[in-house]
């Protein structure tokens, strides 16, 4: 994979040019550019591309968005509508997922999640009722965030499941154990950013249709104050040279 650096205006475009499998016969593909900045120390680091928000056609609050149901069954789970603007899951023993339809293919979803005491989080999208589908694990006791496959082994039933690490990245843990988040799901381009700072970017092809949402394990979380904003299909993400 190559990157370039282009100056669009005050603005620092990281672009970078893709080969699906490291083959350059196979989906050729120039993804959305991400933003060069600094923080505080001097350090580059890359945050969402501003062009995002001029593609909004449709913003949904929480309060509008269907209400996650549960998916596996399992009966230590339990959903909570707080208040309008405020979802609380919590699954005392196994896990379970908890989704809804998106409004749209391609969307921007942004909003707070926290986490209370231990347990293991993160989102899930293009989720089937068998629970096959990305997800997106937020641990927030040791600072790590993967994008991962999981879905079921239809060729060999013996290996159940199909389980891939894509791609991982740290972040750095406050003591509210909560992080505002914004996930970017753009054709085959996925994007998670935390707190401002895009954390996970890539292309996937795997899976293509599904609901969005929260896994929740032998935890308590919430999510407040999100919404998603409805964007475009992409034209054309493939290149023709």
């Amino acid at each position: 994979m190559l990157a370039r650096v282009v100056k669009d205006g005050k603005h620092f475009l990281v672009y970078n040019f893709y080969f699906a499998d490291g083959n350059v016969n196979t989906h050729r593909v120039i993804p959305p550019p991400k933003e060069l900045d600094v923080d505080k120390s001097g350090r580059l680091l890359l945050k969402s591309y501003y062009y995002w928000e001029k593609l909004y056609q449709k913003t949904i609050l929480q309060k509008d968005l269907p209400h996650p149901l549960p998916i596996l069954g399992n009966p230590t789970a339990e959903f909570v509508l707080e208040n309008e603007n405020k979802w609380r899951f919590g699954c005392r023993s196994g896990y379970e997922i908890y989704d809804f339809e998106k409004p749209s293919n391609d969307f921007v979803w942004e909003g707070t999640l926290s986490v209370e005491g231990m347990g293991k989080t993160g989102f899930v999208i293009e989720c089937d009722k068998e629970g096959t589908g990305y997800y997106i694990s937020i641990d927030f006791m040791n600072g790590f965030v993967q994008f991962r496959a999981w879905g079921f082994n239809e060729k060999d039933v013996k290996n159940n499941f199909i389980f891939e690490n894509i791609q991982t990245n740290q972040f750095e843990i406050s003591e509210e154990k909560q992080i505002l988040f914004k996930i970017i799901r753009y054709g085959n381009y996925y994007e998670l950013s935390i707190n401002d700072i895009v954390k996970l970017t890539l292309l996937d092809f795997k899976y293509n249709e599904g609901k969005v949402g929260i896994y929740v394990c032998s935890a308590v979380i919430s999510i407040s104050d999100s919404k998603i904003h409805v964007i475009p299909e992409p034209e054309n993400e493939y290149a023709d040279f």
